[in-house]
């Protein structure tokens, strides 16, 4: 028989232990375990187990049950291993449920810091306890601490619960690894600012995890599976020592592709399956299994890239024991106890759509009239570093260089451009001259960050690969995100340009220049975005030159469109379109030069919500009345308060609406509470349309 990289192991038993026990030992978790000894006793290896600890009722089925975690901790001792360790970071909804902090969950839902056996097991917050994590530059997370007990953890289990997600189809245990991130603010963070898929796989990376179990005893499933009970009793257990593997297996069990989790998606893609493996025992899906409708996922998390209108979602959706996790605040408890039930109804989910509707038309209204209001995008750098080697990026110059010579010979248009078609892509060619000494300009806008400068660049990541000896960067590897060029192609679904470019650079005495050729596109958003930009010494000055070979994807309806069966029409957009782009990329070299902020959007800040974190004082009052100016309506009169509301006096009684009838009488008689709730909504609305800045 042919020895395997990985088992994994699927055990059907009505003894949810003695399941336990036969999914370790089919899927050779000891043996694995015993391998990374060494020539250390296991008394002196630390076991870190992160279970889930999205507990929301006594025993219920969103979380990992305590029971199987202690008997787990009895298995490890009877091998030796006795120095364990359970935890968890802070909870998503600690922000508006009580009793959620990571200790008092793990009270309530009944872990009691020994097992049955008087194994001893020490319960942490992830949250505390920090230290350096071991992130290349090339991560999202570089610079992010975690806790200690799991960095530092000779062994790391991820004990999962078999349960679907309403926002990402199911959670198991490569999700699970989020539970390990130490910020409390979690929307904001871990769903906004940095994406759950980045975050998993460079955690699955950085921390790996040895061993994976899915609690599939009771499980939970449906479209709501993260945060409303609905029990299914599947009498399961699946372990293994590879944790993409188990997962792939568990979803599969589900009756869903493994790859409907972009956080799973992600990790198969970039990681993979083992060379070789094996899935031991019945794979036959669960009888009765419900799955989360795409509907209600796609919209869930389009709603995430707006934390606070995320958090409102998850609010009004989560279904908690009210004795033992109640609401903060009576108005959300009111809220919810009518909107849980409905959206989680068959309805819901369009109810969901709408709502990311609204969100996708307040992102085109920022794209297009309000960009500062964007939020910057903190990405990875997606690139394999280790799959380029110095040869790889001296070749770019090489294929620049005949295409920089083929447009050249183009005459210029009315606007100085330089452009021509190849093989589908267009190639572009722009000049200008800044009155700045060349050895001003140079020292102050170096070359090699040319790229964050350009029009509409909405964020990035670079890494330097190679310098010289007055260390300057000469080789650089960098991911870089537009707006959708033109940008009214947002209107019809045309998504943001994510390229990642191998670049070299190169200093002379009258000249420095950047070339790049783009590599990967993580959105398969272009198949070419490669290019240069060069300052040069003139008489005049500093010569600015870019020269850019693109070929984007375009959206559906413009692809059916097919712009090339109209040759005038679509030569006059590209003329326009990108002689705008590249000339107000120039004029963004000159700005960044007098150092004036260039870039659009606004970072999101790494430490909000947590310890020490003041929210900055902003004039709201002056952005609502730049926000009409910029309408050129007439003042509406009233006064704003300095949340940019707009107040009036009161009318007579004689100056009432006699069409009101009886409809302004009920809504008079609406809960303050409840009034109160859709007040913050709509105020949510108003922050993403650019109307107001909320900082909470």
């Amino acid at each position: 028989m042919a020895t395997t990289d990985s088992i994994c192991a699927v055990v059907s038993r009505l003894e949810p232990q003695a399941a336990l026990e036969d999914a370790l030992r089919e899927s050779d978790v000891w043996p694995a375990l015993a391998a990374l000894r060494a020539e250390r006793p296991p008394a002196d290896m630390r076991v870190f187990v992160l279970p889930d600890l999205n507990v929301l009722e006594p025993g219920g089925p969103t979380g990992t049950q305590p029971a199987l975690v202690e008997h787990l901790i009895d298995l490890l001792a009877d091998h030796g291993f006795t120095s364990v360790t359970v935890g968890a970071g802070p909870d998503s909804a600690a922000r508006w449920l009580d009793n959620r902090d990571t200790l008092v969950i793990a009270d309530l839902a009944g872990y009691r810091f020994v097992t049955d056996r008087d194994n001893p097991y020490d319960i942490v917050d992830l949250a505390e306890d920090l230290v350096e994590a071991p992130f290349p530059e090339s991560s999202a997370l570089h610079g992010t601490a975690l806790s200690e007990p799991w960095v530092n953890a000779d062994i790391r289990i991820s004990f999962a619960k078999n349960k679907t997600h309403a926002e990402h189809g199911f959670a198991l245990c490569v999700h699970n690894l989020l539970g390990a991130l130490p910020l409390h603010d979690r929307a904001y963070h871990y769903r906004a600012r940095l994406k759950p898929w980045d975050t998993c796989v460079d955690l699955l990376r950085a921390t790996p995890v040895h061993v994976a179990i899915v609690d599939a005893v009771v499980s939970n499933h449906g479209g709501l599976g993260d945060r409303s009970p609905r029990p299914l009793r599947t009498d399961t257990v699946i372990a293994g020592t590879d944790a993409i593997l188990v997962d792939f297996v568990a979803a599969a069990k589900m009756r869903t592709d493994p790859y409907a989790s972009p956080v799973n998606a992600k990790a198969l893609h970039d990681i993979g399956l083992p060379r070789s493996y094996q899935m031991v025992g019945d794979l036959t899906p669960y009888d009765g299994w419900e799955n989360v409708h795409p509907l209600q996922a796609a919209a869930l998390q389009r709603i995430a890239e707006s934390p606070r209108l995320a958090e409102h979602v998850l609010a009004g959706t989560v279904r908690p024991d009210p004795e033992l996790f109640p609401f903060k605040r009576d108005m959300a408890q009111k809220v919810n106890r009518v909107s849980a039930p409905l959206v989680g109804g068959p309805w819901g989910r369009w109810g969901l759509a709408w709502l990311a509707a609204a969100e996708d038309g307040a992102e085109a209204w920022r794209t297009l009239f309000a960009k500062d209001g964007l939020v910057r995008r903190e990405v990875p750098l997606d690139l394999d570093l280790g799959a380029y080697d110095p040869a790889d990026y001296d070749d770019v110059v090489k294929y620049l260089a005949p295409l920089e010579q083929l447009v050249q010979a183009v005459p210029p248009d009315e606007n100085g451009l330089r452009w021509r078609y190849i093989d589908g892509s267009v190639l572009f060619h722009y000049a200008r001259v800044l009155p700045i000494d060349f050895d001003d300009f140079v020292g102050v806008v170096p070359v090699r960050k040319a790229i964050t400068w350009m029009n509409d660049y909405i964020g990035g990541h670079t890494v330097a690969v190679t310098r010289d000896r007055r260390g300057r960067v000469t080789r650089q590897a960098e991911r870089n995100v537009y707006l959708p060029q033109p940008n009214w192609l947002v209107l019809y679904g045309g998504t943001v340009i994510d390229v990642a470019k191998l670049e070299s650079i190169r200093y002379g005495e009258d000249e420095h220049k950047i070339v790049w050729r783009t590599v990967h596109s993580s959105n398969d958003s272009a198949t070419h975005d490669d290019g240069s930009v060069r300052f040069a010494r003139v008489p005049d000055g500093t010569e600015i030159t870019v020269v850019a070979r693109q070929l984007f994807r375009l959206p559906a309806f413009w692809q059916m469109v097919n712009l090339d069966r109209f040759p005038e029409v679509k030569n006059r957009l590209v003329a326009d379109g990108y002689y705008k782009f590249f000339d107000r990329t120039i004029d963004n070299f000159a700005r960044a030069y007098t150092g004036e902020e260039v870039q659009i959007g606004h970072a999101l800040d790494p430490i909000h919500g947590e310890d020490g974190y003041s929210p900055p004082e902003v004039d709201v009052v002056q952005r609502a009345r730049d926000f009409i100016s910029r309408l050129g309506r007439p003042d509406a009169g009233g006064t704003v308060d300095e949340e940019g509301f707009r107040h009036f006096e009161p009318a007579s009684a004689g100056d009432s609406n006699p069409e009101s009838g009886a409809g302004g009488d009920e809504l008079r008689r609406l809960s303050p509470e409840l009034s109160g709730w859709w007040s913050d909504l709509a105020r949510q609305f108003r922050k993403d349309l650019g109307l107001v800045v909320v900082e909470e």
